[in-house]
């Protein structure tokens, strides 16, 4: 009857050493995540203004009649094509992230009910991490994430149609 204890006393102190784990780890993980976010809004930001200021929407106009521009579109191009790689870079980072946070709060509530916490952190998490995408903020940044890609395909179609008159 003792070792039985004592087995069971181990594997709830394991159990509570991994949930204190699957905290820093999460946290860890959202911090990546945000940081990853902060840092490549600027420089989205940053080539997409060099490309407005490659080919202004006057020039854009221009092109559209037919007249030719006094403009290099194949710098313009390079900067929405840096641009589309950047964006699909990091969107495979954020996907990555999800993937690690799904398993870590999955595991989580796994160890709450385990522990009969009924409102506990991971499984609140859990509810909300199985709401449709719209409802939560990952699929608001997906959707950005989709709307800059259809921008960077356009600016890189305007920048071969620019390179081709």
């Amino acid at each position: 009857m003792s070792d039985r204890w004592e087995e069971q006393k181990e594997r709830l102190v394991s159990l509570r050493a991994e949930y204190a784990v699957l905290f820093s780890h999460l946290h860890f993980l959202q911090g990546l995540r945000f940081a990853v976010l902060a840092a490549t809004l600027p420089i989205l930001g940053a080539l997409f203004n060099y490309y407005r200021a490659a080919i202004s929407v006057s020039q854009f106009k221009l092109l559209r009649k037919g007249e030719i521009v006094n403009v290099d579109p194949t710098s313009a191009l390079i900067i929405a094509t840096v641009a589309l790689g950047v964006l699909f870079a990091v969107r495979s980072l954020e996907l990555g992230v999800g993937i690690q946070t799904r398993a870590i709060v999955d595991r989580g509530s796994a160890i709450e009910e385990e522990f009969k916490i009924a409102q506990g952190i991971f499984t609140a998490l859990k509810r909300r991490v199985d709401l449709p995408p719209l409802h939560r903020i990952t699929g608001i940044i997906t959707w950005g994430y989709r709307i800059g890609i259809g921008i960077a395909l356009f600016l890189i179609a305007v920048g071969l149609w620019a390179a081709a008159k």
